[in-house]
């Protein structure tokens, strides 16, 4: 599910953007903070409260290849994320 909006940039042109809300955890009460600065003056939004559907984790092995064999007195350390 994309959330998307637009801005006006320093020239005056309107630039939308668009962002994966399924990239964060889920939540009844979320909200976007959105900080925009040209290096010296900075402004601060607030995003309207919405909600993310909870999902399940999604894991991840790191390091064994697809054509790892591994006999049942070996050690391995695997690394998940």
């Amino acid at each position: 599910m994309p959330l998307a909006g637009s801005f006006i940039n320093g020239t005056n042109e309107t630039e939308n953007f668009a962002f994966n809300i399924f990239s964060l955890p889920g939540g009844n009460n979320s909200i976007l903070k959105v900080t925009a600065t040209d290096g010296f003056n900075t402004q601060i939004i607030y995003s309207e409260q919405f909600s993310i559907p909870d999902r399940n984790p999604e894991v991840f092995i790191e390091l064994l290849s697809n054509t790892s064999i591994f006999s049942t007195e070996d050690f391995i350390v695997i690394r998940g994320f």
